[in-house]
């Protein structure tokens, strides 16, 4: 949500934006058609947007996963292909991404995503140049397993839900991985550090004070922590909606609001 009250959301094969009013309107793509292309408003394709953020120019970034690119969206709704399809780093197109899920913006400007079925995370420049962060295509519990949903922490290091692990994990800007709650094994269970029970988390929140709330997937529910102890999230900190539906948990979906909500 942006500081206006304006919503941007992925919808389909698009990217859609709500007015205050509730006016909802097209920014790039269409709803109905897929596909893999560049260029103004609707003449853009894309196939199975999932996360999107704004960057400190005021462009949308979107992960476009089934097209395994980053996806930029300038002020002018002009789309442009960030990155490739594959695992690979370097420059633009010669980058690789495999189904990638998510996608934060630093205090430096870098973009940083889960790179899920590679099994990483990748930081991309605001130039296009593409490095990884963390990962190295291997699922496990020593590198992670499915890295999906991100947020970026008071410390400017990234929080990751790691979804197949069960974990939250911490990855600093220098690549040096700590797993913060849950061992690796599925449950619920509230409590400190590797004590914790995730069941498939996937998004994850952080507020200015460094306060995480984690859409805990299967478990259904909300789960807020507070350095590595975990516990049920109040009722305030829940997504817009009724519930906690597949929508609400998708990566990159939520934001916190003035009033210390999650939207």
């Amino acid at each position: 949500m942006l500081a206006d009250g304006t919503r941007l959301a992925c919808a389909g094969h698009s990217i859609r934006v709500l007015a205050p009013s509730g006016l909802l309107s097209f920014v790039a793509g269409s709803n109905t058609r897929r596909g893999n292309q560049d260029g103004p408003g609707a003449e853009a394709r894309f196939d199975i947007p999932s996360g999107i953020m704004v960057d400190p120019a005021g462009n949308v970034v979107a992960v476009d996963t089934d097209n395994h690119a980053l996806r930029l969206v300038s002020k002018a709704a002009r789309s442009a292909r960030v990155k490739g399809a594959g695992f690979a780093d370097g420059q633009g197109a010669a980058a690789r991404f495999f189904l990638p899920a998510s996608v934060v913006v630093t205090a430096n400007g870098d973009y940083v995503m889960t790179d899920c079925s590679n099994h990483a995370v990748r930081v991309v420049t605001p130039g296009g140049a593409v490095r990884k962060l963390a990962g190295n295509r291997e699922r496990g519990f020593v590198d992670g397993q499915c890295p999906i949903g991100l947020a970026v922490d008071v410390g400017d290091s990234i929080r990751v839900t790691d979804y197949g692990n069960h974990a939250v994990r911490r990855v600093t800007m220098a690549g040096a991985v700590s797993t913060v709650a849950g061992n690796g094994q599925q449950g619920y269970a509230d409590g400190e550090g590797a004590a914790a029970r995730f069941n498939r988390p996937s998004a994850v929140v952080v507020d200015k004070e460094g306060t995480i709330v984690v859409a805990d997937g299967d478990n259904h529910r909300l789960r807020r922590m507070t350095g590595r102890h975990v516990r049920a999230a109040p009722r305030r900190a829940r997504p817009t909606g009724r519930g906690l539906s597949r929508a609400s948990l998708s990566p990159g979906s939520w934001r916190w609001t003035s009033a210390g909500a999650c939207s």
